[in-house]
């Protein structure tokens, strides 16, 4: 029989069935937007969205969950008992509710009959329950989910807990906690750099941890600091200073700044140090310079400063100012004088200047010397002071040397203009005395007319000058005018060199000073014809000075010109630098010809140069006739083909055609020989053994042998260099000894060309000037490289790079 407690408790299980299956579905929507946030905080997405993003959605979740929760929960309707006994009798399979007839009551009405019968109904219900049975419940989610979307809800959770359930806490903590601040910047990277000023030639520095400390830079230097990403607000901290960067886009900033200060140099950001450096400023010092062995006068009265200077990134300019030991109303205060510089921005420079100051009104006069040198930002240095008196030109002739005597008292007395009009004025009422001059006539009676009349400081100033000239014409004739247009050509070639002027206008000037030389020659010529005619004593020359030939000074300058053509403008600047000291130094008298011996040597020396380039050329001719790979077989006779050279007799042919004139040239070489043995004695022995290759390279291409001839022409040209070496060292040697007829040179003379010696030869302690060989194989260069441009078949970048190349000659 069923007891009342089974039946209780069957109750109870049948109310919590009723009761899930109307809350699951009323909890399920807001379950499912949980098991959504927990797998978007297990996948940890949270770090991947911006922050107000992530709040949103955090909003959002929070809102779904309530609203859905809250409708679900409305519509939610708990079971009562009598659901609960309805749910165990339609399950069990009972009939006629014998559950409710257990739980009704009889209504007692004093019936025992009643009784009987009520109590043998429950008797029976009793025995209908038998066993209880509650089932499963069936919330009947499938009717309110047709798309099973919380079985993807489930199967997505799943996949959540397996990827991050070991880190779940810290996931979750993350999810619910938004960083409204937004993602963290990516890690920050530097890249810095320093570039020193360009005219220290100082190579950046790249900043980097493993630089040795403190890094050196000149002051001056730019900072360039890229900072990509990391938080925006980054600095440079110099020293006290701090200087903030420049925001280019949301992840990158820059900096440049210029550092003339501080110790260290720290970028920082956050409050923290991304690199520092410490770092050691260092100035650019004021340049050095000082006058060595004093000043010095040429033979042609120049004022000669030779000077030593020195700047730690290089100079740009020396100078000399000059101020008189006594100041005149008549002159400026200061006067400065440019210096040579070669090479323009070397950091040590010896050099020497020539400047002829004889026509200056202070000539004669007691000054006081000052060099000065300028490095790139304009700092100067200065020698010590120097006294001495300016180089003043003396005349012989007597009205010369009386227009000169007024222009002194004109320039030292300038009150007294009006007796140097007077004076002036009697000189020229004897045109007798200076051959009746008419233009001299004219000048003397102009500047006596103009000082007669007007003292003022500008009219003193241009009759100095006039006066002057007159003296010069009256002295020299054309010799000072032309004298004058050397020295201007000289200095406007030397100016164009040093800025770098164009090829044309190097060439212009170039002409313009040939032209200036040959004129100046011309007219020393003359000069020395007219002392000769008038009988009157020669001038006395030195035994120890060199004899210099009009030829020699202009193959000085032809090879300054091919220098500059072929690009080497500094060796063609200490050419030239040479070339004026030479004729700074020339003496009439000077320009004689050389003894004879020296002069047969000197004349030989060119042949043999000329020999040399017709011997390149012919090698460079059997080069190209000369087929790939053919060479010398052993045990061959002359003139026998293998098989293999059936096809090759047009080639052979082509090179004995060319043993004439291999042949020519040895002969030429045999008679430079002879003549060398007449005029100095000794022949160099590699002339000889020039000959020997010179007659094998014959035999070669008679042979039709290229390969034998282009090895015996290159001994050849080789021996040749060597000879034409050994016989300048020769003639060197006996123009120290004075050659024939001539007095041994004394320490410190000057070389056939004029340039000084040291030590028994040239000086070669500037810059190296090429020889006659380099010379040569840079004009076959240049050539080449022509030719080649010129060809279109060439590749495009082939050419491209050629004529960058060409672009610097």
């Amino acid at each position: 029989m069923t007891s009342e407690r089974y039946i209780a408790s069957r109750r109870v299980l049948a109310w919590l069935a009723l009761a899930w299956e109307a809350l699951w579905p009323a909890v399920l929507p807001a379950l499912c937007v949980i098991g959504l946030f927990v797998s978007f905080a297990l996948l940890d997405l949270a770090p991947l969205l911006p922050g107000w993003v992530h709040l949103v959605l955090l909003v959002g979740f929070a809102a779904g969950f309530v609203v859905l929760a809250g409708r679900g929960l409305r519509r939610l309707i708990w079971p009562d008992r009598r659901a609960a006994r309805r749910r165990l009798e339609q399950v069990s399979g009972l009939a006629h509710r014998p559950l409710q007839v257990l739980e009704d009551r009889l209504a007692d009405n004093g019936d025992p009959a009643a009784r009987d019968l009520w109590r043998a109904h429950r008797r029976r219900a009793l025995r209908q329950v038998g066993q209880l049975r509650v089932g499963l419940p069936h919330p009947g989610v499938p009717r309110r989910d047709p798309w099973a979307m919380r079985a993807a809800v489930f199967l997505v959770l799943v996949i959540a807990i397996v990827v991050g359930g070991r880190d779940a806490p810290a996931r979750l903590m993350r999810a619910v906690s938004p960083d409204l601040a937004g993602p963290p910047p990516p890690p920050a990277e530097l890249q810095a750099w320093i570039n020193p000023p360009a005219y220290t030639g100082v190579a950046p520095i790249k900043l980097t941890a493993a630089l040795p400390q403190p890094v050196a830079i000149p002051t001056g230097s730019e900072f360039l600091g890229r900072l990509f990403g990391g938080a925006q607000g980054a600095q440079l901290v110099v020293g006290e200073q701090a200087v903030p960067f420049e925001v280019v886009d949301p992840r990158n900033q820059q900096l440049k700044l210029t550092l003339d200060q501080g110790e260290r140099l720290a970028v920082m950001q956050d409050g923290r140090d991304v690199a520092a450096w410490d770092i050691a400023i260092v100035p650019d010092e004021p340049p050095l310079v000082e006058l060595i062995d004093g000043p010095g006068v040429s033979l042609r009265d120049a004022l000669r400063l030779e000077y030593g200077a020195a700047d730690d990134y290089g100079l740009v300019e020396v100078s000399a100012q000059l101020r008189l030991a006594e100041r005149s109303a008549i002159d400026d205060e200061v006067v400065e004088l440019a210096l040579p510089l070669s090479p323009p921005g070397a950091r040590e420079a010896r050099d020497i200047g020539f400047h002829d100051l004889t026509p200056h009104p202070w000539a004669g006069l007691e000054v006081v010397l000052v060099l000065v040198a300028r490095d790139a930002i304009g700092q100067e240095g200065y020698s010590d002071e120097t006294s001495l008196i300016l180089p003043e030109r003396v005349f012989n002739h007597s009205v010369a040397k009386a227009i000169i005597e007024q222009r002194k008292n004109l320039v030292r007395q300038p009150d007294r203009h009006r007796i140097v009009a007077m004076a002036l004025s009697a000189i020229s009422a004897a045109p007798e005395t200076y051959n009746h001059d008419i233009a001299a006539f004219l000048a003397l009676r102009t500047a006596s007319q103009r000082l007669r009349e007007h003292g003022d400081a500008e009219t003193r100033r241009e009759m100095v000058e006039l006066l002057w000239d007159t003296a010069l014409r009256i002295e020299d004739g054309e010799l000072s005018l032309a004298e004058r247009e050397l020295r201007d050509a000289q200095q406007a070639l030397m100016e164009a060199l040093d800025r770098n002027a164009s090829d044309r206008e190097i060439e212009r000037l170039m002409d313009e000073l040939e032209q200036a030389m040959d004129r100046y020659l011309q007219a020393l010529a003359e000069r020395s014809q007219q002392l000769a005619q008038q009988n009157q004593p020669p001038q006395q020359i030195d035994p120890s000075s060199r004899m210099v030939e009009a030829e020699d000074l202009k193959r000085m300058l032809e090879r300054a010109r091919e220098l500059s053509r072929l690009g080497a403008r500094d060796a063609a600047r200490e050419m030239l630098r040479q070339l004026q000291e030479m004729l700074e130094n020339l003496q009439s008298g000077t320009m004689q010809a050389m003894p004879e011996g020296l002069q047969q040597g000197q004349q030989s020396m060119r042949e043999l140069s000329d020999l040399m380039q017709g011997q390149q050329r012919l090698l460079d001719r059997t080069f190209r006739q000369t087929p790939q790979g053919q060479g010398n077989e052993p045990g061959r006779r002359p003139g026998e083909q293998t098989p293999g050279e059936a096809g090759r007799g047009q080639e052979q042919q082509g090179m004995r055609g060319l043993a004439g004139e291999q042949e020519a040239l040895r002969r030429q070489l045999g008679e430079i020989m002879r003549q060398l043995g007449e005029s100095m004695g000794d022949i160099p022995g590699a002339l000889g053994r020039a000959e020997r290759f010179m007659r094998g390279a014959r035999e070669a291409l008679q042979q039709g042998r290229g390969q034998g001839a282009v090895e015996s022409q290159t001994e050849a040209i080789d021996q040749l260099a060597q000879g034409l070496q050994s016989l300048a060292e020769e003639m060197m040697r006996q123009a120290q000894q004075g050659g024939p007829g001539m007095e041994p040179n004394q320490p410190g003379d000057m070389d056939p060309l004029g340039r000084p010696l040291q030590d028994g030869g040239m000086d070669t302690g500037r810059v190296q000037i090429p020889d006659d060989w380099d010379l040569l194989q840079a004009r076959r260069i240049l050539e080449e490289l022509r030719r080649r441009a010129g060809e279109r078949s060439r590749p495009s970048g082939e050419r491209s790079y050629i004529e960058r190349l060409l672009r610097q000659f």
